[in-house]
C-alpha cells in the first residue's frame, strides 16, 4: 500500500483488514522527487512561494487563484510563482494576468518549467491538497493548503497532515478576505522550515519489494499494521 503508516494505515479507512494482515506492505508514498538536500541550491532570497492548483478546472481552483492574485501585489517581500493549469477557463486566466502585470515579484503561467526545483526551494507552497501536497512534503517545504471538503479523501489526507503539524489547512472565509490571507502567509513564512516529512520512498520501495518477490524471498518483517519498509541502497 503506498502509505505511511504513521499517519495512515489501510484500517483508517477499510475494516476488513485482518485476513489480509500478512500479506499487508507499506511502501511510503509514491512521490516522483529528488531528495531535498541533492538538489542544487537552498531556499531563494528573496523567499519564494509557489502556487499551483492542478489542472485550474475547478470552483476550489479559481476561487485559490483570484485570492492569491489579490493578495501577491501586497506580498513585496516574497517571489511569487503562479501555475494557472491548462484547462482554467480563458476568461479567467486573461483577468489574473492582468491583475498581476506589472507587478515585478509575481510570475503568472500556464505551468512553472522547472517546478520541482523551485518547490524544493519554496519557503511555502499553496496549493488545493492533491499530489503537490506530497511533493512539498517530501522536499520539507511547508505547504498552505484550500481543500474541498466535496473530495473526501483529499480533506481526510490534508486534515490528518494538519492534526501533525504537516502544513496549514485553509478556510474560504480566510482566503476569502485579502487581509486575513496575506496575513496568515507572512506567518507561515516566518515558521522555520519543516525538519519533519513524510515518508515518500513508495517508488523505490515497491521496485525492492517486486525483486524480492521475484527472486522468491520474503519482503521484510511483519508488523501489527503490515509491513513498513524502508527505501536500501541494495
Amino acid at each position: 500500500m503506498h502509505s505511511d503508516p504513521d499517519l495512515f494505515t489501510l484500517d483508517d479507512t477499510f475494516s476488513q483488514t485482518a485476513p489480509i494482515l500478512d500479506r499487508l506492505i507499506y511502501t511510503g508514498y509514491a512521490v516522483e522527487h529528488e531528495p531535498a538536500d541533492q538538489l542544487d541550491g537552498c531556499e531563494t532570497s528573496p523567499p519564494t512561494i509557489v502556487v499551483s492548483v492542478g489542472s485550474g478546472a475547478t470552483d476550489t481552483a479559481a476561487l485559490l487563484l483570484k485570492s492569491v492574485a489579490a493578495v501577491a501585489p501586497k506580498l513585496d517581500g516574497f517571489q511569487i510563482a503562479i501555475a494557472l493549469g491548462n484547462r482554467i477557463e480563458d476568461a479567467l486566466a486573461r483577468a489574473l494576468r492582468e491583475s498581476v502585470r506589472g507587478v515585478d515579484h509575481v510570475t503568472c503561467q500556464e505551468f512553472i518549467p522547472d517546478f520541482h526545483q523551485q518547490l524544493a526551494r519554496a519557503t511555502l507552497s499553496i496549493g488545493l491538497g492533491g499530489a503537490t501536497v506530497l511533493e512539498a512534503l517530501a522536499l520539507h517545504t511547508r505547504p498552505l493548503v484550500f481543500t474541498s471538503p466535496e473530495i473526501e479523501d483529499q480533506m481526510r489526507r490534508c486534515t490528518r497532515f494538519a492534526e501533525r503539524g504537516l502544513l496549514r489547512l485553509l478556510s474560504e472565509e480566510e482566503v476569502s478576505d485579502p487581509e486575513r490571507f496575506a496575513g496568515i502567509i507572512r506567518r507561515e513564512a516566518e515558521k522555520p522550515r519543516p525538519t519533519v516529512g513524510i515518508n515518500a520512498s513508495g517508488i523505490t520501495v515497491f521496485a525492492n519489494v517486486v525483486d524480492q518477490l521475484l527472486a522468491g524471498k520474503p519482503p521484510g518483517a511483519q508488523s501489527l499494521t503490515g509491513r513498513h519498509l524502508k527505501a536500501s541502497s541494495n
